[in-house]
């Protein structure tokens, strides 16, 4: 990004140290942020230009002017059920730009001094699954090597710090920032990450992250027809669910898409169907289902509940259509509420299916402490809760229905 009523530019060209990948110009030389993309890039070591921008300078032009750069790397890999992006390796340094009495410039960067710090994020990723979570990355061997102990994670998120611990792989310390609402794709996440060395606190410098982010920056360089729907869709459904929030409509997170992006999104949705039945069963059927529905907030749950004159060793098992077992529910996580008949109430909220899976059909038995089902079979899915509400003309209803554009675009990808 750059002045505009200082410097107006004029071209763009490849630099020397991305020479070998496939390079792409903004799609307008007017554009602010001006948007440069190189694809298929591998085994670049060293530092380098990787592009050069002319500028034209304005006659009154005095004093100095920023260039300021940002680095989004696209995208990096998939794995099944989930969308996964990388943050980049590199270190971006701004630049400025002083002007001479005769509206002349000299160019250099910002002046400041390289950082020394080598307490850093080695990148991270955005990962779509039952919920929207940032998962951000340090390599472990580094920070061992140097003297770093006891990693976390500082993120601060709508005006609130939150300390993550991590999980640990082979190579790597991983942070997950879970639970991002739809409705807030637009929020930023500002991680910085903290270690001791020699009873000293460190910290690295800071990366900022959201989901429109990772969104706008594949979209502004990715030629896959199924990614580029998945995203289309997955910010729509992101500003159906600000509209249904009320939260911040005036900056809907799907805004920004140009013509061409936004006729890459699904036209239509897919006819929708509904699985949902109780399936008798022979013996002694003491737990009585009532109903099934959505919860609808940073992940999307199937909420259901039964009744029973005495939930003492109950436990609930939730199987796929084929019979896997996905979860079992007992003790505090299931939630009991006497009624007035004497009987109690027992409620749980299932969220163990993925954005990719919410046309599958998921089945709940209810058993007892001696493994024996006292329950008919319910059958549920996230597609039936939204054949119901297919008709209406609520906002409710454009949530659930954009939700269910996502899942099924989320499914075509990944399958």
């Amino acid at each position: 990004t750059y002045d505009e009523t200082l410097l107006t530019l004029t071209n763009s060209a490849n630099g020397a140290a991305l020479d070998n990948a496939v390079f792409t110009a903004g799609q307008s030389i007017s554009l602010n942020p001006y948007i440069l993309t190189w694809a298929s890039a591998s085994n670049i070591k060293e530092s380098g230009v990787i592009a050069e921008l002319t500028f034209d300078v304005s006659e009154t032009a005095e004093g100095t002017s920023e260039i300021s750069v940002e680095i989004i790397e696209m995208f990096s890999s998939r794995s099944a059920g989930s969308v996964t992006d990388a943050l980049p390796l590199y270190e971006a340094k701004n630049g400025v730009v002083t002007f001479d009495a005769a509206g002349g410039e000299t160019g250099g960067d910002s002046g400041e001094e390289e950082e020394t710090n080598s307490l850093k994020l080695k990148g991270a990723r955005l990962e779509l699954k039952n919920d929207i979570s940032i998962l951000f990355f340090a390599d472990k061997a580094t920070l061992d090597s140097l003297g770093y102990v006891n990693p976390r994670l500082k993120a601060m998120y709508r005006n609130e710090e939150i300390i993550i611990t991590p999980t640990d792989n082979d190579t790597e310390y991983v942070f997950k920032f879970e639970n991002i609402c739809p409705h807030e794709m637009n929020e930023l996440v500002t991680a910085v990450l903290v270690a001791e060395r020699e009873g000293v606190e460190c910290e690295s410098s800071s990366v900022q992250y959201s989901v429109a982010k990772y969104a706008y920056g594949v979209l502004g360089a990715t030629d896959n027809s199924k990614l580029q729907t998945l995203l289309v869709d997955m910010l729509r459904y992101g500003s159906a669910a600000q509209i249904y929030m009320g939260y911040s409509v005036d900056n809907l997170v799907d805004s920004a898409l140009t013509d061409e992006q936004a006729s890459w999104g699904s036209v239509t949705l897919k006819e929708l169907k509904s699985v949902y039945e109780t399936i008798s069963a022979e013996g002694n059927i003491r737990a009585q289902w009532k109903g099934a529905s959505l919860l609808l907030d940073n992940n999307v749950e199937i909420s259901t509940s039964f009744e029973i004159n005495n939930a003492e060793g109950v436990y609930v098992n939730i199987y796929s259509e084929n019979g896997y077992l996905l979860e079992e529910f007992s003790g505090e996580k299931l939630t009991v509420t006497p009624l007035d008949s004497g009987n109690v109430r027992v409620s749980f909220a299932f969220n163990g299916l993925t954005a990719s899976q919410m046309r599958e059909t998921v089945k709940f038995i209810v058993y007892d402490n001696e493994n024996r089902a006292i329950s008919d079979t319910l059958m549920y899915s996230i597609e039936s809760y939204a054949f119901r509400l297919q008709n209406e003309d609520t906002a409710l209803a454009d949530l659930v229905k954009a939700m269910m554009m996502y899942g099924d675009s989320a499914s075509a990808y990944v399958s």
